[in-house]
């Protein structure tokens, strides 16, 4: 019996050997493959982040360019108005001249009628302005708000301290002379009608 005592024991020591063997290989076999997976991973992150921001910084230097660009504009004319006695008068007397009002706020007051032009001021929201009858024969896109895009002219104005300059003409609104007629009510217009009615009925 030693001997088949020794054999068993024997037998069952390799079978012991054997199984650390293999949870020792399982354990190896998980962690090698994760390490690959994390090798992957840390190659490709990198690459991604630079790509990403290349296609980023790329966009952006695209999208500045072509709002910048200014060489494919139209050289401003000035035109005048054909009324030399609007002219005449205007230059006589300001107070029977086109007055504006200012309905944008912070509308920039200009040199010239362009966009590069030197900046006098910043003219406040209802500042009162005297057309000084000119008008430029071009007329400039805008965005003149997050969600209003306008073509309008630029217009020669002066301002209240006298100072003569350009402003966009989406900037700025003239004054009405005559205000229109008020509605009538609408109970006076059904006596109006009834009235009527009543004269036809006799005659």
């Amino acid at each position: 019996m030693s001997e088949s005592s020794r054999k068993r024991r024997e037998r069952k020591r390799a079978e012991e050997k054997a199984k650390k063997q293999q949870q020792q290989q399982r354990k190896l076999h998980l962690e090698e493959g994760p390490k690959e997976k994390k090798g992957i991973l840390s190659v490709l992150r990198p690459i991604e982040l630079i790509s990403g921001g290349l296609l980023i910084g790329s966009l952006l230097l695209y999208g500045v360019s072509r709002c910048s660009r200014t060489d494919n504009l139209p050289a401003p004319e000035v035109v005048g108005v054909d009324s030399t006695a609007a002219m005449a008068a205007g230059a006589s007397s300001t107070a029977s001249s086109l007055k504006y009002y200012v309905v944008l706020d912070s509308l920039k007051f200009r040199t010239g009628p362009y966009l590069d032009s030197t900046l006098i001021r910043y003219l406040p929201h209802g500042e009162e302005l005297i057309s000084l009858n000119e008008v430029t024969d071009f007329e400039q896109g805008l965005r003149v708000s997050v969600d209003e895009f306008t073509r309008e002219p630029w217009v020669k104005v002066r301002d209240k301290n006298g100072r003569e300059g350009w402003v966009y003409g989406a900037g700025v609104r003239p004054y009405r002379k005559n205000k229109p007629a008020p509605r009538p009510e609408p109970a006076a217009e059904e006596e109006a009608e009834n009235s009527n009615s009543e004269t036809e009925q006799e005659n």
